[in-house]
């Protein structure tokens, strides 16, 4: 990545991977609500009968309480990891910006990259 054109190429790959990865995350997230939801709707109707009552409620009712903890889990894992991705669209998005604003004469890519001393590739987004 030496011209100003390959940096700006590579950061809107890296700005579109992460944009995809932002909107997985949250789908993700949000097709756990909408299971546990399912799942809690068909079970509460659910009432257990036996010879000893209380047990079956303590037993419904940690049951549920234990799906219900993994699900909030799940679903905080995924808004940590969409917002972590919305970061990287973020400063994508400014870096370009910055890279856009200069002069192809002010371009310098270790500015901006941490790039190896022999680089002899150039960048390409397929």
């Amino acid at each position: 990545m030496t011209t100003k054109q390959d940096a700006i190429e590579y950061l809107q790959d890296i700005r579109e991977h992460y944009n995809n990865y932002h909107e997985h995350k949250e789908k993700s997230a949000w097709a756990g609500v909408a299971l546990y939801v399912l799942f809690a709707g068909t079970l509460l109707p659910i009432q257990l009968r036996g010879p000893n009552e209380i047990a079956y409620d303590i037993l419904y009712t940690s049951f549920i309480l234990i799906v219900a903890t993994l699900v909030f889990l799940y679903v905080r894992n995924q808004f940590d990891l969409k917002n972590e991705g919305r970061v990287y669209v973020a400063a994508a998005m400014q870096l370009t910006t910055e890279i856009m604003a200069m002069d192809d004469q002010e371009f310098e890519a270790n500015d901006f990259f941490q790039l190896p001393e022999t680089e002899d590739q150039e960048y390409d987004s397929d």
